[in-house]
């Protein structure tokens, strides 16, 4: 999909691509598009979509439909994405601060221990 044609961004990146693949699932599922999303450009998609509408319950919530359905796994199911062309991965390491604090002879006693 992404790969014949980057419809939504001027570079490619696979988040971006893996976005068009829900945002296209989530149109045919529904039949419809919140008004806050971008239109992709790709295909017939937008012929006249109407706009997704919130509703008392679930069945009728097209806007709850249509986010369940964006973040569905089958919506990667067809998408065809590759991986980056250049990436750049930072390791993260966290240490833990412990701070207790002993009340005795009344006086605060604050003890910091670095793991």
């Amino acid at each position: 999909m992404f790969l014949q044609s980057p419809n939504m961004g001027r570079t490619y990146h696979i988040r971006m691509c893996q976005f068009e693949c829900r945002l296209t699932y989530a149109i045919n599922q529904t039949g419809c598009m919140p008004w806050d999303y971008p239109n992709p450009s790709s295909d017939q998609i937008m012929q006249e979509r109407p706009i997704c509408t919130s509703g008392n319950n679930t069945e009728s919530n097209q806007l709850q439909r249509f986010e369940k359905a964006m973040k569905s796994p089958k919506s990667l199911d067809n998408c065809n994405c590759m991986p980056n062309c250049e990436e750049v991965n930072f390791e993260l390491q966290v240490k833990q601060y412990i701070s207790s604090m002993k009340y005795s002879n009344n006086t605060f006693q604050v003890q910091h221990d670095c793991t």
